[in-house]
């Protein structure tokens, strides 16, 4: 099916709000004014990536050694494979980065071939070794390889005068980074009410949806089912020929002994609109967002609300309980607590001996199937 070109989901919150209750007002004169705003969340959006390093070895002259000569090998193991993984941010190995950087005199000789100009009175050269690779310059520069793995790193340098010269390799390694962006849902919620008495005295109650980190209120909630719009089902199909009513005609896809013959098969596609559950069952067939706790702010202090949510593995048979008002938390303008109410519940199952799911345990409750024509 072709979908309508260019058509846009994401809610907009400009356009939700119309239609929406704004205001009551009372015969006392007294009113209660209503805002809204929609639900949402920060989430991580992809902004790139960066690099880092983990070095396998490098070799470094000092200025006032004048002659220098030295080869070293540096074994490439899983274990810088490893330190890569452990870093634990998704970073992934990417290339064998060698750089070499001197202050020689030749430093800045051209051509291609290792040449001593007039003047020079020190020189360097840096030469790197790692499988079929090898790089020798007198020239500063950064080179990538390809990692072979189990294959050495061997660095040398020659050095002659006073000068500084030097030669490293390591493992470039990039990693994913992010930037916060904030998402919006659809559904209105009430982000604030303002009591506003007959003698225009105020009393507004602000509301925050989200949980506490570490004293830092992050906004959040759970969609308890995620709305589906539609999907495709397939369904196999054969075709059939033959003599069903037991005849003697034979021939050829016919064999006249009351069996079919199967002439061919097929997969035939429907388009299928539903709600958010594919179990057509009502253990999942809600939407209806859950917070962690929702926050009503006063010119008197603040209540906090908790809320269940329901993560384990019997979360199917549960999820219908997050949403119950777990505690309520009563806190003063400087924080302090001054009172502290905990909820608990005990359900009792439906007396229904055709429900789906029955159960003597109290704690839990039964549904009734859900029929979809």
């Amino acid at each position: 099916m072709n979908a309508v070109p260019r058509r846009d989901r994401e809610p907009n919150e400009i356009y939700a709000i119309l239609g929406s209750l704004k205001s009551i007002k009372y015969p006392t004169g007294a009113k209660k004014n209503f805002y809204y705003e929609l639900p949402y969340n920060t989430e991580r959006e992809l902004s790139g990536y960066a690099s880092g390093y983990v070095e396998i070895g490098h070799i470094e002259t000092d200025e006032s050694v004048n002659d220098f000569s030295e080869t070293r090998s540096f074994p490439i193991t899983a274990a810088h494979m490893q330190q890569i993984s452990n870093l634990g941010i998704d970073a992934v190995p990417e290339k064998l980065e060698l750089n070499f950087s001197q202050t020689c005199d030749n430093a800045d000789n051209q051509g291609d071939g290792q040449t001593i100009e007039p003047g020079d009175e020190t020189i360097c050269t840096g030469t790197a070794k790692h499988g079929q690779k090898n790089f020798a310059h007198w020239r500063p520069q950064t080179v990538d390889w390809n990692i072979s793995t189990g294959a050495p790193l061997e660095l040398s340098i020659y050095k002659t005068g006073s000068c500084k010269c030097s030669i490293n390799g390591s493992i470039r390694y990039k990693y994913p980074t992010y930037t916060d962006k904030t998402k919006k849902f659809a559904g209105l919620r009430i982000r604030k009410i303002e009591d506003v008495d007959q003698n225009n005295v105020s009393n507004v109650y602000e509301y925050a949806y989200g949980k506490y980190e570490n004293g830092t209120f992050i906004p959040d909630f759970r969609m308890n089912q995620t709305y589906n719009f539609s999907s495709f089902i397939k369904r196999y199909v054969r075709q059939f020929t033959g003599d069903t009513g037991g005849g003697n005609s034979g021939g050829v896809g016919n064999p006249g002994n009351g069996q079919q013959v199967q002439i061919g098969s097929t997969f035939e596609k429907y388009y299928r609109i539903h709600n958010s559950s594919q179990a057509n069952s009502s253990y999942g067939s809600s939407d209806i967002i859950t917070y962690p706790s929702v926050i009503e702010k006063t010119g008197k202090g603040k209540i906090i609300r908790e809320f269940e949510n329901y993560d384990t593995s019997n979360y199917v048979y549960n999820k219908w309980k997050s949403g119950n008002l777990k505690r309520e938390i009563y806190l003063s303008q400087n924080n302090d607590t001054l009172r502290v109410v905990k909820n608990t519940y005990r359900l009792n199952t439906l007396k229904n001996s055709l429900s789906e799911f029955t159960t003597n345990i109290p704690e839990k409750i039964a549904f009734s199937q859900i029929l979809v024509l």
